[in-house]
């Protein structure tokens, strides 16, 4: 018997998305209920890794916060697996956050196909 081993570099090494935070706002003591946000959203991956990607990059593609106070907020990973990941938005002090949005890129290692050759035949 034949061992070959191929490496596989296909668009499921690099994928990527958006995900964003549910609205807060319209309606009375929204500055209280909108104040100091920690929003975890969970994303799934369109295809899953054979181990859980060691690189993932997040980019903040949209900010509605009031002007009326000051502004601060932090985007993270919080978890990254084999099937997804957990993006946390977060905002603090005094920071009034409406709405937030990221997008997100995640590369994981290559695929490995292994075919066995039967060479006796």
């Amino acid at each position: 018997m034949f061992l070959k081993i191929h490496d596989c570099i296909t668009e499921q090494n690099c994928q990527s998305g958006s995900v964003c935070t549910p609205y807060c706002g319209a309606g009375d003591g929204f500055e209280r209920l909108c104040c100091n946000r920690d929003v975890i959203k969970e994303i799934q991956f369109p295809q899953p890794y054979i181990l859980p990607p060691k690189v993932m990059m997040i980019a903040l593609t949209k900010y509605d916060a009031w002007n009326g106070k000051n502004q601060h907020i932090h985007v993270s990973a919080d978890y990254v697996g084999r099937y997804g990941a957990k993006i946390r938005f977060r905002s603090w002090d005094n920071a009034v956050l409406h709405e937030a949005c990221a997008s997100w890129l995640v590369f994981g290692e290559p695929f490995l196909f292994v075919y066995v050759y039967n060479l006796e035949q």
